[in-house]
């Protein structure tokens, strides 16, 4: 078995701009997921995506748990529930965020 395989995890890379498209309004959510030992650098892509959001958003944070939602509910949950079955363990998923506003509402499940 490769090493570390006991501790990897799902790194989830949610992102979105806020409005970027001029004509529509429209935010754009990009995603890119991970599985990596949480003791070493290694890691391999599982997953990528880009896509426009269905509305136009009020704030970047709200933007921004758009694209964390969508990413985690369509790409992250079932990737997980496959490399449960594959591992034989429950895997975790970290999901990493560059807004604040998004992060505290996350936490607090705003």
């Amino acid at each position: 078995a490769p090493a570390h395989l006991d501790s990897v995890v799902l790194k989830v890379w949610p992102d979105a701009d806020w409005n970027g498209n001029g004509v529509t309004t429209k935010s754009t959510s990009g995603l890119f997921i991970e599985i990596m030992p949480t003791v070493s650098l290694d890691s391999v892509p599982l997953a990528w995506k880009s896509s426009q959001q269905t509305a136009t958003g009020s704030s970047s944070a709200g933007s921004e748990d758009v694209a964390m939602s969508a990413g985690i509910r369509q790409e992250a949950l079932p990737l997980q529930e496959l490399l449960n079955v594959v591992l034989g363990r429950r895997l975790f998923i970290h999901a990493l965020v560059d807004n604040s506003q998004a992060i505290i509402a996350a936490n607090e499940g705003l």
